[in-house]
């Protein structure tokens, strides 16, 4: 199609996508749910690296997508990872979360198994979209969660 049909594609590859009002049963929902429950939360060890990107973040890449695609710039396909500059801990973030959050939670880390397929450390190929960059941090991301929590 796109040589046929002389179509411009970009494909962009997420990473961990995080926001407000999230309803996906991810990280903060399932901490959120142990507290809310009481519960004792069961993870891995968490020494998994990941790559966390807010959503305010990843709709600023789609804009930016669009308008390149509009002004006719780059190849026919192109792609491009939509990620932050570093990685996290999974430990560390849970543990950035409670602190900033002010919530607190009981969590047995190591009682859940790695998956013989884990993925410890995020895909680092690939190219950042040009004219694209994050513009909310963790911690000020973080904050805005908190904000979601305390007002419901």
């Amino acid at each position: 199609y796109i040589e046929k049909h002389h179509f411009k594609i970009i494909t962009l590859k997420l990473f961990d996508v995080y926001g407000p009002d999230d309803p996906r049963p991810k990280l903060f929902f399932q901490i959120n749910k142990a507290i809310l429950n009481r519960e004792v939360l069961d993870m891995t060890f968490g020494m998994q690296m990941i790559n966390i990107v807010h959503i305010e973040d990843v709709i600023s890449s789609y804009i930016v997508s669009i308008n390149r695609l509009l002004q006719d710039q780059g190849k026919p396909y192109e792609e491009f990872n939509v990620k932050v500059p570093l990685d996290i801990r999974l430990k560390d973030l849970v543990n950035e979360y409670l602190s900033i959050s002010g919530l607190k939670i009981k969590i047995n880390w190591g009682a859940i198994p790695y998956k013989d397929r884990e993925i410890m450390s995020p895909y680092d190929q690939g190219k950042i979209l040009p004219g694209w960059f994050p513009k909310i941090d963790l911690k000020d991301g973080l904050k805005m969660l908190k904000k979601e929590n305390h007002d419901t």
